[in-house]
């Protein structure tokens, strides 16, 4: 009886090994090509953005600016990691910390500069009322809150992303943590699949946090950023316009080419308004480069 119990644990625990191996496999499958993708397409998107002018003279996008760039770089491997058990402990504990120790000054240094932007600005930019005589209009103009504005929305761009990267980073320092424990001690075929399965979503999880960014300053980057990346996006969607369509007769082609024009037109006034980008502009040109 006992020998039949035995038998048939083994066999449920070969079919839950086998399970959380494929899925392990399937994660690391299409996990890591969507985290690619995406996060190659945003972290270009951003250096396309960070670079213009407008954010030239911003400390803190410049800092973010370097950030995007970093991901592009490649690791060199840990030769060293199994040449001792010290180098092992070692290099398990620099990687638990590595992830969040950079965000600590990232955090610190980034505040501090927005404040000093903040102050400077606010010595130099005097608040001042100009007057439109031709409408007998009086428009209070003061750069200084716009500027504010600004830096509000960059302090909130670092605030989130520190936060951000912190959730995606802790899983895998902890994951290092225990698997260092658990280095010199027999683990069963199930303990090592679960084992292998959480390593591989902390290891998606500190990936995504290189991917993310992008999406970050989209959302929560305010007007200024949404305004010249959807400004850029038009910029070179409008060169396509004049692209013939050769499965598509001569007349039909100059309808959809007057469509797209006045399309592209439209968008155009639209972000070159003062609000902000609503939702419906942003689903538009989603579909528009979707098409394209």
């Amino acid at each position: 009886m006992n020998y039949s119990n035995t038998t048939i644990s083994s066999r449920s625990d070969a079919t839950l090994v086998a399970t959380l191996d494929d899925t392990t496999f399937q994660i690391i499958r299409y996990g890591s090509i969507f985290i690619f993708l995406f996060g190659t397409i945003g972290n270009a998107f951003n250096i396309l953005v960070l670079s213009q002018s407008p954010f030239r003279s911003s400390p803190c996008a410049q800092l973010f600016l370097f950030a995007s760039v970093e991901p592009f770089q490649k690791d060199s491997p840990q030769k060293c990691y199994d040449a001792t058990v010290a180098c092992r402990y070692v290099t398990d504990l620099l990687f638990t910390f590595l992830p969040i120790l950079p965000l600590i000054p990232m955090l610190v240094f980034g505040l501090l500069t927005i404040q000093n932007v903040r102050q400077s600005r606010n010595r130099t930019i005097p608040t001042d009322v100009s007057r439109v005589p031709t409408v007998g209009v009086t428009v209070n103009f003061n750069p200084t809150n716009r500027l504010k504005r600004k830096d509000h929305k960059l302090a909130t761009m670092l605030l989130v992303q520190i936060i951000i990267l912190c959730i995606l980073s802790i899983p895998l320092g902890m994951d290092k943590v225990y698997s260092s424990v658990m280095a010199d001690m027999q683990l069963s075929e199930l303990q090592v699949a679960i084992g292998s399965l959480l390593y591989n979503i902390a290891q998606l999880l500190h990936f995504l946090a290189n991917a993310v960014p992008f999406y970050i300053y989209t959302l929560v980057g305010g007007n200024s950023f949404r305004k010249l990346f959807f400004r850029l996006m038009i910029t070179g969607s409008s060169c396509y316009a004049y692209v013939s369509l050769p499965s598509i007769d001569g007349e039909t082609n100059e309808l959809l080419k007057k469509i797209f024009n006045s399309f592209i037109g439209g968008l155009s006034s639209a972000v070159d308004d003062d609000d902000d980008v609503d939702c419906s502009l942003s689903i538009l040109l989603l579909f528009d480069m979707l098409l394209l």
